[in-house]
């Protein structure tokens, strides 16, 4: 399973110690289950203009740990930004669309359990911890959903079935409930 996390670009400008940077890369490997959202488009702009060191190591720390991110990151895009608020507001708005498994700032918690402080990076913590497996009834609708997260963080996609055959219900109906999501759907082709 992966789950998304929304990444305020202020946060990760603060991540700039050795320890940090280990940590974060840690807990973003695709194995381990955290799926970064670097959102809006402007992300990695808005990292950069967040950080505030003259520091030359850590820059070049911030640099890695925002190409690790931005590189892993899910390939979804906002509906509407408005540039006039904070990344918060516009990333609430963005959650309540289609919602994030959490949010990581800087901010204050505002009032939701899955909006996690830099304290709340924590294996306790119920909103950072992820679950790796999950058994998958077998039908198209769940196979889908149990890919939705793989297929909106890949940029290519490549099924092999080495026993696929068209002819059967079984797997088109897996084929077109897969090809339905909407990662794949929206995009033009």
């Amino acid at each position: 399973m992966l789950y998304e996390f929304a990444l305020d670009p202020a946060a990760v400008a603060g991540w700039t110690s050795h320890a940090q940077g280990r940590l974060v890369k840690e807990a973003f490997r695709i194995g381990n289950g955290r799926l970064p959202a670097c959102v809006p488009r402007r992300w990695k702009r808005m990292v950069w203009e967040a950080f505030r060191s003259d520091d030359q190591n850590e820059r070049l720390r911030i640099d890695v740990l925002i190409s690790y991110l931005y590189d892993r990151a899910s390939g979804r895009r906002v509906g509407t930004w408005d540039a006039a608020i904070s990344w918060l507001s516009n990333i609430l708005v963005e959650h309540a669309r289609e919602p994030f498994h959490a949010i990581v700032t800087t901010a204050q918690r505002e009032g939701a359990p899955y909006v996690l402080c830099d304290d709340d990076l924590d294996p306790t913590n119920e909103f950072w911890q992820v679950i790796r497996t999950h058994a998958v009834g077998r039908t198209a609708a769940e196979y889908a959903a149990a890919l939705r997260g793989l297929i909106g963080a890949a940029r290519r996609i490549v099924i092999v079935e080495p026993v696929f055959d068209p002819r059967e219900r079984r797997f088109t109906l897996t084929l077109n409930a897969i090809a339905s999501l909407e990662p794949i759907a929206r995009r033009e082709g």
